[in-house]
């Protein structure tokens, strides 16, 4: 038996309950900070309209096959010049994670909205692949839903092209947009975040006139209150190394010579890429040393 959807709109040119999606359209689409969604249940319709808010884990739990939930966030690397996406989506009772990166002139000056957007299409785009018909879309970026439903010019050739794409897939799905706040807690939309800038790292290449292939990348530990930094360094030869595994090679020679750690008061390293060599300089209570370490 099919269900017979309710549509409540909290905020729009009408509120209320509709029973057809065309007539929640109409009073939605091209409202600014439009709010509105979809439900089985009349009941369930009323609790929104009064503000209450659903457990998230539950309309997870909830969703009928034929719907699905994306969270997406963007991020940029102003080095690199890249802008990436990040994607959570729940669909079929099961998690999928989406990440990329990319380069497009016509983006990438707007940064992460860039990869917002991107992550936008794919969530979409991915969603009519999978034959959804709702796509729930939770973004940070308020341009997401606005640009897409004509609440905002569209004044770049970028945002154009979003609503262009926007209105080629309306007819093929529905998107129900919500906007959350932006490092807020939210765990799906962080977890979004994080993909991004997983995106922006992994398989990562340099161009200085040159191009460079993947550098393997051993992460940098972050604590709340510290960080322990790892430099992973590429020489001009293609010689890959990383200061952990140096540290490391200098901690073992140390203790070869049967010298203590904790008996080291200062410690500078400088990193020799032309003779591919690391020099630890110590000083200890007793002597001052430098002990070399190859790159290899």
């Amino acid at each position: 038996m099919v269900k017979n959807k309710v549509y409540a709109v909290r905020k729009g040119r009408k509120t209320g309950i509709f029973k057809t999606w065309k007539e929640c359209k109409d009073a939605v689409i091209g409202y600014s900070g439009a709010q509105y969604k979809s439900f089985d249940k009349v009941e369930d319709a009323r609790l929104y309209l009064k503000n209450i808010n659903h457990n998230l884990h539950k309309d997870i739990s909830q969703l009928d096959n034929n719907e699905m939930i994306a969270y997406v966030d963007g991020s940029y690397d102003i080095n690199t010049k890249f802008y990436s996406y990040g994607v959570i989506i729940f669909y079929k009772g099961e998690k999928q994670e989406l990440y990329g990166r990319a380069q497009d002139k016509k983006l990438v000056n707007m940064r992460n909205v860039a990869g917002e957007i991107t992550g936008a299409k794919v969530a979409i785009n991915y969603a009519i692949k999978n034959k959804a018909k709702i796509l729930y879309l939770y973004y940070d970026y308020e341009g997401i839903e606005k640009w897409a439903t004509g609440s905002w010019k569209t004044n770049k050739e970028a945002t154009k092209e979003y609503k262009k794409f926007y209105n080629s897939i309306s007819g093929k799905l529905q998107v129900i947009f919500n906007k959350v706040k932006a490092h807020s807690g939210n765990i799906y939309n962080e977890e979004a975040d994080r993909l991004a800038k997983k995106a922006l790292l992994e398989n990562l290449s340099v161009e200085h006139g040159k191009k460079y292939d993947s550098i393997h990348l051993v992460e940098s530990k972050v604590y709340k209150t510290n960080l322990i930094p790892i430099f992973n360094i590429r020489t001009s030869e293609g010689k890959e190394f990383n200061t952990k595994k140096l540290v490391d090679k200098f901690k073992q020679e140390w203790r070869n010579e049967n010298l203590k750690i904790k008996d080291i008061e200062n410690l500078n390293i400088v990193l020799d890429c032309k003779e591919l060599k690391a020099i630890f300089i110590v000083k200890t209570k007793q002597e001052a040393k430098i002990v070399e370490i190859e790159i290899n």
